[in-house]
This record gives C-alpha cells, sequence and structure tokens, in this order.
C-alpha cells in the first residue's frame, strides 16, 4: 500500500527534472548561435537542434578559447553529430 504514494512522487521528481531537458531551445539562444556560427563560417539549420545540442554549440561559442581553426573543429564535430541524429530519427520512422 506505501509503495504507489512512493512511485507516484519518484515519478513525479523524474518527470519534473526531465521536462526541462525536454523543452525545445530558446529561439534566442537559436538566433545567437546561429550569428556565431557565421563568424566561423558554418551552417546548419538551427531550428532542428535539440536542447542539447543547442547547449553544446553555445558553451563552444561563449568559451574563453578563440583559437579559430580549433573551435571550428569542434564546432563542426557537434554539427556533424547533430545531423546523422536526425538522419537516424527519419531512417526509424518510416
Amino acid at each position: 500500500m506505501t509503495r504507489t504514494p512512493l512511485f507516484a512522487l519518484a515519478l513525479a521528481v523524474a518527470t519534473a527534472i526531465a521536462a526541462p531537458s525536454l523543452a525545445d531551445p530558446n529561439p534566442q539562444l537559436l538566433d545567437r548561435i546561429d550569428r556565431g556560427l557565421d563568424d566561423f563560417w558554418l551552417e546548419t539549420d538551427v531550428s532542428q537542434l535539440n536542447t542539447a545540442e543547442a547547449a553544446q554549440l553555445h558553451l563552444i561559442l561563449s568559451s574563453p578559447e578563440k583559437r579559430f581553426f580549433d573551435t571550428r573543429r569542434r564546432l563542426k564535430a557537434v554539427i556533424a553529430n547533430s545531423e546523422r541524429r536526425r538522419l537516424q530519427e527519419e531512417r526509424l520512422q518510416g
């Protein structure tokens, strides 16, 4: 009998913790990322980024480390992983 309320509480806490990470990225953040990628001559459809990818790109772009080629390489890696994820999702859907 005591398991049901505890299970419901645990489920509610887990959902509350996971909810912000499942939300779409902030449009202002996506705009900042898009402008930052332009500085490194990179393009991607930022509207297709999930929250984790947007956060990674933002952290790289806002890093005090500004060596052009190292930063560009790191950005390209995140973009490539994002595109690979989208292709896998498309294959799974149909």
